[in-house]
């Protein structure tokens, strides 16, 4: 089963999109900020990072590409209306 590691800072909404992935055969787990996501991944290998940003500029562009080092393919969604983030 591929496994989903979703990021998202909206507490509320992490479950939601967790459980509608788990439903079509998804193995998922949330995090709800960036900070600890080297570490989870040290010890949860997963397929993919699906990081959802509320703001660009909440982005640490260095630690986006330290991500895309480890060899885990990264999408993210973000929402241009939120410009005052």
């Amino acid at each position: 089963m591929e496994s989903i590691l979703i990021i998202d800072d909206d507490i509320n909404l992490c479950p939601i999109i967790a459980e509608e992935l788990a439903e079509v055969g998804y193995e998922t787990n949330f995090l709800t900020g960036g900070e600890n996501v080297s570490d989870y991944i040290k010890t949860n290998p997963v397929d993919l990072i699906y990081w959802i940003l509320k703001c660009q500029a909440k982005m640490d562009f260095r630690f986006y590409t330290k991500l895309g080092m480890i060899g885990v393919p990264v999408r993210t969604n973000s929402s241009n209306s939120l410009r005052r983030c």
